[in-house]
């Protein structure tokens, strides 16, 4: 009906790039809205055996998917994709979830703060954290030829000290942390 294709739209969403050929999540998804919305989480650390990343898919029609990928290190090994459909009757959680995100701006982050490792003290000097083993985060959001990535090292132990960007690195963990808590409630 009406009211459903009203309701499941993507919003539009302030991109911060453009890449001159269409974005390769739809092919590496097999997806054949190319004009859907991307929302790409990774999480990477030294000592993985390769890179997880998932992909929550909004499609133009309404449809949602949710993807676990592992793209292994030794190419020799088979990359793993997991796709998950979300059934109907749970799709207004994810569309709502979208459209009140871009309403808060949750989606423009400012990426420049994302890893700053040093603090000025006030005095002349300088403090720094050096972290070895933190896990790198990620989120890309794309559409078309647009996208928006973000990543940052280690972030809890920035926030914790409130280091200069703490409050970037914690929008993009709260993000984060909120897709994945959806995915888990509403499945």
């Amino acid at each position: 009906g009406k009211l459903l294709s009203q309701e499941f739209k993507i919003p539009n969403i302030e991109f911060k790039n453009k890449t001159e050929d269409l974005n390769t999540y739809i092919n590496l998804l097999k997806i054949k809205d190319e004009q859907a919305l991307i929302i790409k989480i990774g999480s990477s650390s030294y000592w993985s055996k390769g890179l997880y990343s998932d992909f929550l898919v909004f499609e133009n029609d309404g449809n949602v998917s949710f993807y676990e990928c592992f793209f292994p290190l030794d190419t020799n090994k088979k990359q793993k994709i997991k796709k998950k459909r979300i059934r109907k009757s749970k799709r207004k959680f994810y569309w709502n979830f979208l459209s009140d995100s871009n309403k808060n701006n949750r989606f423009s982050i400012v990426k420049s703060m994302l890893n700053i490792t040093s603090k000025s003290n006030g005095d002349g000097t300088s403090s720094m954290i050096s972290v070895s083993d933190g896990a790198n985060y990620s989120i890309e959001i794309t559409q078309g030829n647009n996208y928006s990535a973000f990543s940052t090292y280690s972030p809890d132990t920035y926030i914790k000290k409130k280091f200069p960007g703490w409050k970037e690195r914690k929008k993009l963990v709260e993000l984060t942390k909120d897709i994945y808590d959806l995915i888990e409630k509403v499945e």
